[in-house]
């Protein structure tokens, strides 16, 4: 039964579902329970992928976090329900719209972002993906970028950016034609980039193949890369390939002594006045050291989009650290790298 739900959503019925996501997305941005953020992007090079740096001042009041007792997905917002995948799962759009058509695949009943993956999970993600064209990902365990304890997989579609010359995911060349190394002699069909630092593990797809096989390529990862149960780590599909990435920690934070002068340059024209103006607010030392200190380190938090070659920054200091210290680098720090 659950099959051939998944089956109709990734065969004919796709443009149908397609359509259905524009209607809720027009009428969520109506009642104003869809918040999209406008951004501007750079594409930033390193280590041969285009990453894509997205910036927006509107991130930084985007709130995160979410409990058991205040779970957005049980139920979801009405406005923002698009329908029931299956018996299991429910397609919604992200309340916090930063890239276009963000969909996110929640489980109908209460299941932990701390748990693997299950058939049923890869049902819904794999329709998706299939149906629609789109890069699905899971962000697994809090230390993954997580930012909300109830089990979700996402989905964006692709093209991620819509520029001339730039890949539907950055990595994606990489991933595709990058020469590799398989993990295991028994298990040839899962294999590592060499290029790429992390430990990780990849998988190619089949034209003809389907959900239970797609499964059971993400169990043969999860066994090669030895992940227990408090283990996080990012996972990303397209209709073509897989990858899973073991997160050695949520947070990169670093020096950035820029980050001081920046701060300094706005606290300078935040004092001087307006034409007409004599009085202004002057920050207290107490309240310029505070905002040193704050900007002193830069702390950044992507999630699987990281590693699939995409960034946020929620302001200048971070927009500037990012192409300082070279988004490989970041995402190299936060991954668990090979032996």
């Amino acid at each position: 039964k659950m099959q051939g739900k998944v089956q109709a959503v990734a065969g004919s019925s796709g443009s149908s579902l397609w359509n259905q996501i524009q209607q809720v997305k027009t009428n969520a941005k109506l009642v104003g329970a869809l918040q999209t953020f406008d951004t501007n992007t750079r594409i930033v090079t390193d280590a041969g992928i285009p990453f894509i740096v997205r910036y927006t001042r509107a991130l930084a009041k985007k709130s995160e976090g979410g409990t058991r007792k205040n779970d957005p997905f049980d139920p979801p917002e009405p406005e923002l329900f698009v329908t029931h995948l299956s018996d299991t799962h429910s397609l919604v759009l992200n309340k916090f719209n930063v890239l276009d058509n963000h969909l996110l695949m929640i489980t109908r009943q209460f299941e932990s972002q701390e748990n693997h993956l299950t058939p049923e999970d890869m049902h819904a993600a794999w329709s998706i993906t299939k149906g629609l064209e789109c890069l699905a990902f899971y962000n697994k365990g809090a230390g993954s970028g997580a930012s909300q304890p109830h089990k979700h997989m996402q989905a964006v579609p692709l093209p991620l950016v819509e520029l001339d010359g730039q890949p539907r995911v950055p990595i994606e060349p990489l991933v595709l034609t990058g020469s590799r190394t398989p993990i295991s002699e028994k298990h040839s069909e899962v294999f590592t980039i060499d290029a790429l630092e992390w430990k990780h593990a990849c998988s190619h797809f089949k034209e003809d193949i389907d959900h239970s096989e797609v499964h059971r390529l993400y169990t043969k990862h999860i066994e090669l890369l030895e992940t227990g149960p408090d283990v996080c780590y990012n996972w990303m599909m397209t209709d073509k390939w897989m990858l899973t990435i073991l997160r050695k920690r949520e947070h990169f934070e670093a020096p950035f002594p820029r980050a001081v002068a920046l701060a300094a340059e706005a606290d300078r024209q935040r004092a001087e006045p307006p034409a007409g103006q004599a009085c202004v607010h002057r920050q207290s030392s107490d309240e310029r050291e505070q905002e040193e200190r704050q900007t002193r380190h830069v702390r950044l938090s992507p999630n699987t989009l990281g590693f699939a070659g995409t960034l946020l920054a929620k302001n200048d200091i971070e927009l500037e650290f990012v192409q300082h210290a070279g988004p490989m680098a970041i995402m190299n720090d936060l991954a668990y790298l090979r032996d």
